[in-house]
């Protein structure tokens, strides 16, 4: 049996959190070394091809000689969009490099280096929960915005205002159409596809409007 190398993939989304519990992890498989450890500090909506230590990763992988195994603690680490994901380990695969899992608990290639249809279908399904993840965090973000922005604390560009407070009037004067759609019957998910507007906000109107 060849021997195969080891490296190892961290991602963590701020140079704040703490990297320890992953690496911790990776000691379990092997050695942990300055030159088999590679770290991105960055979001991970961020496509695994533009991020400068994947990219090396991707280099010192696929011009060894030597059968490789990536490492990586969770599926999310590699990404929360789906389709980067399956991207990136469809590119490693073409390569006969196979990903390791930890918490999921398998490996993109079997042993005999061939795919693992199970663990392809693990991978889809535990992709699209990181993707769900990131929309469910964005969508947050999104609506502390709006109710930042209904209590004073931002403008409609983003930058924090100084000391001025958004009257009622004319927050809703902003938001007419969430009022004509509102007067239509139409649900709050409703109203946001066709807005483009967050629930936080349509939520606002409409508390607004029945206090007047």
């Amino acid at each position: 049996m060849k021997q195969m190398k080891y490296l190892f993939y961290n991602r963590q989304s701020s140079i704040t959190q703490n990297s320890v519990r992953q690496i911790e992890a990776f000691k379990k498989i092997a050695p942990i070394t300055k030159t088999n450890l590679f770290s991105d500090v960055c979001s991970g909506s961020i496509a695994f091809k533009r991020r400068d230590s994947a990219i090396r990763l991707w280099d010192e992988a696929t011009s060894c000689s030597t059968p490789i195994i990536i490492v990586v603690k969770s599926i999310d680490r590699l990404g929360r969009n789906l389709k980067d994901i399956l991207s990136t380990v469809d590119d490693f695969t073409s390569k006969g490099i196979s990903i390791m899992f930890l918490k999921e608990g398998f490996s993109t290639l079997n042993t005999d280096g061939k795919v693992n249809s199970f663990g392809k279908i693990i991978l889809a399904v535990m992709g699209s929960i990181a993707e769900a993840e990131r929309e469910r965090i964005r969508e947050r973000q999104a609506e502390g915005i709006d109710i930042a922005q209904l209590n004073g604390v931002y403008a409609e560009n983003g930058k924090k205002r100084l000391g001025k407070i958004e009257s009622k009037s004319k927050f809703l004067t902003k938001h007419k159409d969430i009022q004509v759609k509102l007067s239509q019957g139409l649900s709050y998910r409703e109203i946001r596809t066709l807005t483009g507007k967050s629930l936080a906000t349509i939520t606002k109107v409409s508390k607004s409007v029945k206090m007047k």
